[in-house]
């Protein structure tokens, strides 16, 4: 309950990353859903909206964010601006990386952006999903940054 309506996201980030939007088919399955999505692309990059809770206990006890930590999944968490008063935003960034999930953001959707109480968090998020033009480029380029500093190996 009450996460956000993820399509128009997802449909406007792929836009913006010039990035295909792959449909996740069977949410019960993660790693069924996750071995449907084209290996291929994979190197060039894709986007699927996981429109569900990553934390929330499936049939066989496990969660999604467990199968996108064993696929190594970079995962974005969009978090609507109602959202940023509940303990989501720590909660699921602390999950995902509990679960050695590549975290490459936060991105706020809606609402007033507050970039000064967000520092405060210390999560790492990218900004707001943008509502104008003039934002998308700059919005593009910090995820494409953090996307980047993800799959380049450590030493």
């Amino acid at each position: 309950g009450g996460l956000p309506e993820l399509e128009p996201a997802a449909r406007q980030l792929a836009e913006l990353l010039g990035l295909p939007l792959r449909s996740l088919t069977t949410l019960e399955d993660p790693s069924r859903a996750l071995c449907t999505l084209d290996p291929s692309a994979a190197s060039g990059g894709w986007l699927a909206a996981l429109p569900l809770d990553l934390g929330r206990s499936l049939a066989d006890g496990s969660c999604w964010a467990d199968h996108l930590g064993a696929w190594a999944q970079p995962c974005l968490l969009v978090i609507t601006a109602a959202q940023l008063e509940s303990g989501l935003p720590r909660a699921g960034a602390a999950l995902l990386r509990q679960q050695q999930v590549p975290l490459v953001g936060l991105l706020q959707q809606g609402g007033l952006w507050d970039g000064a109480a967000r520092r405060t968090e210390g999560l790492p998020w990218l900004g707001q999903l943008p509502e104008t033009e003039a934002m998308n480029e700059m919005l593009a380029v910090a995820l494409l940054g953090r996307w980047a500093s993800l799959q380049s190996p450590r030493s």
